[in-house]
């Protein structure tokens, strides 16, 4: 009896110890499945963002829960190209060394870049301002609200030429805001001093809401024109 225990102890211990031997380390790989997840600026979730390793056939896309997984991903130092439509394209380094580590990415939306825009103008910090406004361009330079932004950033900023070119742009685009209307008015008369190209917006604007502060204004730089030789 006292061998039978002592059989079966050894066998316990054998296999225990061949057990053990056959897991590897973490850090114990050539190549392995790297995994990732992609959030935006509020911590949601990117769906169908693209994942690329730089110089490498290898990539991927996030699911509905902003995951990724980059299949066969060789050990060592990559850089990673994320994308996503409407989102700041970021190439970002990764050290891949172990098999359980998990890629955080955080993406900007050029609708978060231009509030960015539009809080730094709030509070007069026209560097960082500038610094957004460049980075959403990169994104999308003709989207409707951008060029509202930088045409109101250039207005403000004295650049009366390049807020004119963005609020024209917007304008044959289709954007009819009244408001719109006004702010090439106001660059047209303060900016540029062409009283004749903002009497005609003014006017326009006037035909789709007839606003007695708007129609004195119009009134003043009319008579403004007519007394001038």
């Amino acid at each position: 009896m006292a061998a039978v225990k002592w059989c079966i102890v050894l066998f316990l211990l054998w296999g225990c110890s061949s057990f053990h031997g056959s897991i590897s380390s973490p850090e114990d790989f050539d190549e392995a499945d790297c995994l990732g997840i992609v959030f935006d600026s509020n911590n949601h979730p990117c769906f169908s963002a693209q994942v690329q390793v730089l110089e490498q056939d290898v990539m991927g896309t996030t699911d509905i829960n902003g995951r990724f997984r980059l299949s066969r991903l060789p050990r060592g130092k990559h850089t990673l190209v994320i994308s996503k439509e409407g989102f700041e394209t970021i190439e970002m380094p990764v050290d891949f060394t172990q098999r359980t580590q998990v890629v955080y990415v955080r993406l900007m939306s050029q609708k978060t870049l231009l509030e960015q825009v539009e809080q730094a103008m709030d509070l007069y910090q026209w560097n960082q301002a500038r610094e957004f406004l460049e980075r959403a361009q990169t994104i999308n330079d003709s989207a409707c609200h951008f060029l509202l932004v930088a045409g109101t950033f250039y207005t403000l900023q004295g650049d009366h030429n390049l807020a004119l070119q963005n609020f024209l742009t917007l304008w044959n685009r289709g954007y009819r805001d009244s408001n719109l209307m006004l702010m090439i008015a106001h660059v047209y008369e303060h900016g540029l001093q062409d009283e004749k190209n903002a009497l005609l917006w003014l006017n326009r604007y006037l035909q789709i809401d007839d606003s007695q502060k708007i129609r004195e204004r119009r009134n003043l730089l009319a008579s403004s024109l007519d007394d001038s030789p």
